[in-house]
């Protein structure tokens, strides 16, 4: 991903190098570098605290705000895709992280309890409150429902829904993501319907009841967010029940709601009064 940015995109080198020495760098304006720590602390945290919301809705109206958090998750959720798939640069990229020369660390605040009222309101209408929301941005609401309905499909994605939805909350559960959760425990993903115990997903390898191929379904989604990855471990382990069709299925499930968790947290997307949130979890 960076091979194919650095080498398209309109920034000088200096810059590109600048950009992965992050936004305390000397050069950046006061701007871009909140532009650039906002990057870094909503793909660490998936969520963005108000004070850098703040800031950026001094420069940026609506539909930038809705833009840039869009970006930051579409890029996140393809950059964890391409590294899960082990995707290499093109030929024709000469750019390639500048490991050598700059130490890879992020420096992020603490990530804030979730938001209890929207950033962006909901237009009114019937519908789900994350598509309303959207609506808000009409041009980025169609780009955004592109492709929506694989990873919700079985006959295309060739995951049963047990180990679909597994996954889904398991990401919405790292990522904090209330309304995720909410709809998929609820009314979208029913998860109770498909033999999951919400409880045990937030639990995840604490909890007693998970046969081997679970573990390593919840496993794929926690190196996924923890580490942009799936370790070969896990791969392999996973590719004794799945074939090359559902080994993408299961990064590209993961990768996608952790798109959608990040964006739900950045917009304020709110749950029903009545949707089901996030249990407590006891000695933790």
């Amino acid at each position: 991903h960076w091979a194919t940015y650095a080498s398209r995109g309109s920034l000088t080198p200096d810059e590109v190098l600048r950009v992965a020495q992050g936004p305390n760098e000397e050069g950046w304006n006061e701007f871009e570098a909140t532009l650039i720590g906002m990057a870094d602390e909503f793909f660490r945290n998936s969520s963005i605290t108000d004070v850098t919301w703040d800031r950026l809705s001094q420069e940026y109206d609506l539909y930038n705000l809705a833009d840039a958090v869009v970006t930051v998750a579409e890029i996140t959720a393809q950059a964890i895709l391409f590294n899960a798939l082990g995707i290499q640069p093109d030929d024709d990229t000469t750019e390639r992280l500048p490991t050598t020369s700059v130490g890879y660390r992020l420096v992020v605040p603490d990530r804030e309890p979730p938001l209890s009222v929207p950033r962006i309101d909901p237009v009114e209408g019937d519908g789900l409150r994350v598509s309303r929301t959207l609506r808000r941005h009409p041009e980025l609401a169609e780009q955004w429902n592109v492709n929506d309905r694989y990873v919700l499909d079985p006959e295309k994605s060739r995951l049963i829904p047990h180990d679909r939805e597994l996954l889904i909350l398991r990401t919405g559960w790292n990522a904090q993501a209330v309304y995720e959760w909410a709809k998929h425990v609820g009314s979208v993903g029913r998860a109770r319907d498909h033999g999951l115990e919400p409880l045990w997903i937030a639990q995840g390898a604490d909890a007693s009841g998970w046969n081997d191929n679970e573990l390593n379904l919840i496993a794929a989604a926690n190196e996924m967010y923890r580490d942009t990855t799936i370790s070969d471990a896990t791969w392999q382990a996973l590719s004794e029940q799945y074939d090359a069709h559902q080994m993408m299925s299961i990064a590209w499930s993961t990768a996608r709601y952790r798109r959608v968790s990040m964006t739900l947290n950045a917009l304020g997307v709110q749950p029903l009064p009545d949707d089901e949130r996030f249990p407590v979890l006891e000695g933790y």
